[in-house]
């Protein structure tokens, strides 16, 4: 099979669930992920061969899409704040609006003249937040060389 047909495949199975957008952008997420696959190839290169197995996985993928199951737990990992987090279906999927929160929260700590020694995250679920505040938090001290004065 090649790219070119499994883009009619992907689009054809998935045309009742999903708009012709969204689907493109699934279809771009799988190819990146599974098959190291960039963007710019999943539009231009339609007649590259992709293996038996490589068909056999994204099949099944597109089998999960069509049960409803998001792409994140299909791919067991989401994206958040320059992190990758693994996720299942036993975790919430950090949401977008869950990253601004975080970049609020980074942006005041920055700013502010007395920095907390600390900070909780009560309920953590897939522990989004706590990573992505240790995350500025080390950066922070790397930037102002405390990190290393502590060592």
């Amino acid at each position: 099979m090649k790219i070119s047909d499994l883009k009619l495949f992907v689009h054809s199975e998935l045309n009742s669930k999903y708009s012709l957008n969204e689907i493109s952008q699934l279809l771009v997420i799988l190819m990146k992920e599974r098959l190291s696959i960039s963007r710019l190839d999943v539009i231009k290169a339609g007649d590259i061969s992709l293996s038996e197995a490589q068909v056999l996985t994204l099949k099944a993928d597109v089998k999960l899409l069509q049960k409803d199951i998001p792409i994140q737990y299909i791919l067991g990992k989401v994206h958040f704040f320059g992190l990758d987090l693994l996720v299942n279906e036993k975790v919430l999927i950090p949401r977008s609006e869950t990253e601004e929160l975080v970049a609020l929260i980074a942006e005041d700590y920055q700013q502010e003249k007395n920095k907390p020694r600390s900070i909780i995250d009560f309920g953590t679920g897939s522990g989004c937040i706590a990573l992505a505040m240790a995350k500025v938090l080390v950066w922070q001290r790397l930037k102002l060389g405390i990190f290393l004065k502590e060592l």
